[in-house]
């Protein structure tokens, strides 16, 4: 029996054939594109992980950064607000002496 020429056992070998270059074909594709991608898209999540980590343990430090310049900042207004009033009652005291 023939199938546009071909024996049957023919297109069965054609077929093989086929199906077995295009699997090289396709070993070959993953081998030398895929897995550096791969590899490349691993290292990047990973710098990106790190990256992020380090991103909120500095965002952290920046709030307790800020708090402590707020309460220097209060202690600041404190003291000048102190200084005025003292000002402020020297001159009333020198005055009425």
């Amino acid at each position: 029996m023939r199938f546009l020429g071909l024996t049957l056992g023919e297109i069965a070998t054609l077929i093989g054939l086929l199906g077995g270059g295009f699997s090289g074909i396709m070993f070959l594709f993953k081998a030398i594109v895929i897995a550096p991608l791969k590899s490349s898209i691993d290292s990047l999540e990973k710098s990106v992980t790190i990256f992020s980590r380090q991103l909120e343990e500095s965002k952290a430090d920046r709030q307790i950064l800020h708090q402590r310049i707020n309460k220097m900042d209060v202690r600041v207004t404190i003291l000048e607000e102190h200084d005025k009033w003292e000002e402020t009652h020297r001159k009333g005291g020198q005055h009425e002496q």
